[in-house]
């Protein structure tokens, strides 16, 4: 069995540059984007909202239909990632992502990647960190410093740590999503197309935290090793369960 995901680092990128990211990660051009890849999974057709609503629609898992938001920072009806991951007991800290309804925990906004990655290392109550690289972010110019910004907050993980990169649709450029993490299969590229809401679910699931009340996508199963590892989980609990349970004997009676 893998290790368990303990934390997860979702990186937003809203530049011009996605496609040539994406480029990047699939022939390797760029050496950060190039081992995301080959270390993790990744799906080149990522459908979704356009303008602000890609925001919300990632962080709530939810279609701009149920959660209301139009544009970045705008009123959100759906419950937000970091709200559900909260009912697990887990954090989350943000750095530029756009949302109306912040994470109780306030921490300094840093001005570059490797600020950010510093924070991320030096103080270890987080459990989630939700990062935009791009116009309203953290200012990036140029494909080859969004690779090296990607690099540096994803040198901030460990081995328990998932790491996802969402490249936003640029117009009629597609966009993309790439896992990589513990259960993640290395080296993949996708044949099914993914959708912005089905991101949530994913990190939820693999994270074993709560799932946003909105949320409307679905697990990406094809990116995971063995779909079916949670259940194989839950039936290794219940046996060690009943073997403990035998092994203590009969009740005593008082």
């Amino acid at each position: 069995m893998p290790e368990d995901i303990k934390k997860a680092i979702l990186i937003c990128v809203d530049s011009a540059e996605v496609p040539r990211l994406l480029e990047g990660a699939k022939v390797g051009t760029l050496p950060h984007m190039g081992k995301l890849a080959k270390e993790g999974a990744l799906a080149p057709d990522l459908i979704a909202p356009s303008g602000g609503a890609a925001f919300a629609t990632l962080a709530t898992g939810s279609s701009p239909t149920t959660h209301g938001v139009s544009e970045a920072g705008g009123k959100c009806g759906a419950e937000y990632l970091w709200e559900a991951w909260q009912r697990s007991s887990k954090q989350a800290v943000l750095f530029g992502y756009p949302a109306d309804r912040l994470p109780c925990k306030d921490v300094p906004q840093p001005s570059d990647a490797k600020g950010l990655a510093t924070y991320l290392l030096t103080n270890p109550d987080w459990d989630l960190c939700f990062v935009l690289l791009g116009d309203g972010g953290l200012k990036v110019e140029g494909v080859e410093a969004l690779d090296g910004a990607i690099g540096s907050i994803s040198g901030a993980a460990d081995d328990e740590t998932l790491i996802v990169v969402v490249g936003l649709p640029r117009g009629d450029v597609g966009g993309f999503v790439l896992f990589k993490g513990s259960g993640i299969r290395q080296g993949v590229v996708l044949k099914r197309a993914a959708r912005l809401e089905d991101v949530a679910p994913t990190v939820s699931y693999l994270a074993e935290a709560s799932v946003p009340l909105d949320c409307e996508g679905g697990v990406v199963y094809q990116a995971l090793e063995d779909p079916d590892m949670k259940v194989k989980e839950l039936r290794a609990c219940r046996r060690n369960y009943e073997r403990l349970r035998r092994s203590s004997g009969p009740k005593v009676m008082c």
